[in-house]
């Protein structure tokens, strides 16, 4: 894996300690005009990563190659979303099991965003989810190979 990718992912742990570390709530200010908050709270025991890219093993195959790997996306509540086969799209159940490197986006990302931009009136956590949700509806059309 390149330096920098490696700079990007954060990895896991399954240590209980670090579990239950990482389960505290870390909020940052959505001032959308909704008035509400995201919600940034990573959740081990639940494999909930919210606005994050997520990856894990593909057995045996990262093993000799370690820079493969199956990857998904994670809605604003932190649910998995990734394409587990022909016309299937697992949310909140992620194909190769624990999440093991994960990338999660700051809201300073977020806001960067052009649909953001576009749609002042929506929050960030609704746009986001809304993306997920028509990338879901493209994938469930395709075949995998």
């Amino acid at each position: 894996i390149c330096e920098q990718s490696r700079l990007l992912m954060r990895h896991t742990e399954s240590d209980e300690d670090d579990a239950t570390a990482l389960q505290g709530v870390v909020r940052a200010s959505d001032d959308d005009g909704s008035g509400g908050d995201l919600d940034f709270t990573v959740d081990l025991r639940r494999n909930r990563f919210p606005f994050s890219y997520v990856w894990g093993p593909l057995p045996c195959l990262t093993w000799l190659f370690p820079v493969i790997g199956h990857m998904g996306v994670a809605d604003s509540q932190g649910r998995v979303h990734d394409f587990a086969g022909p016309y299937y799209i697992g949310v909140d159940s992620f194909m190769v099991g624990p999440v093991t490197r994960y990338y999660q986006f700051s809201e300073r990302e977020l806001r960067r965003l052009p649909q953001v931009a576009k749609n002042p009136d929506k929050s960030i956590a609704r746009i986001w989810d809304e993306a997920i949700a028509q990338g879901d509806d493209i994938y469930r059309q395709k075949m995998h190979k």
